[in-house]
């Protein structure tokens, strides 16, 4: 009888069977640490005296309220995002990494805090954001000049045919906005394995470069992949369900990502035996 391939959701449950225990450990300081930063970001709106009504106001229209202090808000987060969860961000990956080979060390969840790996992890995290940055103005610039020409003509008298020009502007930027963040966050997939690298401790000059190498051809598989997840891939963000789905995500995108990696090194080792004089930069191996 033919048999019939696991979906991603199984392969990742029979891998963590017997490490559920280690895995739910490393889920809750995971949970612990996102939890830590909404409790400064609170903190930080009480200090500066910002009710969480003006903030909701501020978030559905920011012309009616001082941007200033909610750029404080902003600002501080951020700073605490970068210097308190990239390293954990990492050591989340390397501990799912090393559960693929039937480790269950919880040391290596905190391994990026510890000497020149704070600085990579730091380093990792502003080269990412920075990408963010990049092509989001890129994907998101066309929606953005739709709605600000829109504004534009509001200025002015409105007339039926300025009112119609409006309107359509508005859809335009709209749905060109909702579409440009649905192709950044596909085009972002092309940096997952950036951090399974540095993980691997590649250096840190190479993984971007490395990970967009070995992922062109590889996105529609990975789509198909959260597609396949996207359940859990919600309760990943949920506190409660977050202790099982999140261990799940983790361990299959792992999975997939070494595979990924591993094809990607059989590829340039067969152009590189055909072209031996072909300068490669340097590559780490991953292991199974």
């Amino acid at each position: 009888m033919p048999t019939t391939a696991k979906s991603p959701g199984k392969k990742a449950r029979s891998i963590l069977a017997g490490h559920w225990a280690p895995a739910f450990l490393t889920q809750s300081i995971w949970l612990c640490g996102l939890l830590l930063l909404l409790i400064v970001e609170i903190l930080l709106r009480q200090l500066i005296g910002i009710p969480t009504a003006q903030t909701i106001l501020a978030m559905l229209h920011p012309a009616l309220q001082s941007v200033l202090p909610y750029a404080l808000v902003l600002a501080g987060m951020l700073l605490m995002d970068l210097l308190l969860l990239s390293p954990l961000r990492l050591g989340r990956v390397k501990y799912f990494r090393r559960q693929m080979e039937g480790e269950d060390s919880i040391r290596e969840l905190f391994s990026f805090y510890r000497g020149r790996r704070y600085g990579r992890a730091i380093w990792w995290r502003l080269r990412l954001w920075a990408r963010y940055l990049l092509w989001g103005c890129l994907f998101l610039f066309p929606g953005s000049l739709a709605l600000g020409w829109s504004a534009l003509i509001r200025t002015g008298a409105v007339s039926d045919v300025t009112g119609m020009l409006m309107l359509c502007l508005n859809l335009i930027g709209v749905l060109s906005l909702l579409s440009g963040f649905i192709a950044l966050c596909l085009w972002m997939l092309r940096y997952q394995p950036a951090a399974l690298l540095l993980a691997e401790d590649e250096p840190a000059g190479n993984v971007f470069r490395r990970s967009a190498r070995a992922m062109k051809g590889e996105l529609g598989e990975l789509t198909w992949l959260y597609l396949r997840l996207s359940g859990w891939v919600v309760g990943e963000w949920l506190l409660l369900p977050g202790f099982y789905a999140g261990p799940l995500v983790a361990t299959a995108r792992t999975q997939f990502l070494l595979r990924v990696l591993q094809r990607a090194e059989a590829r340039e080792s067969a152009v590189q035996a055909a072209h031996p004089r072909r300068r490669f930069f340097r590559k780490t191996p991953v292991s199974q």
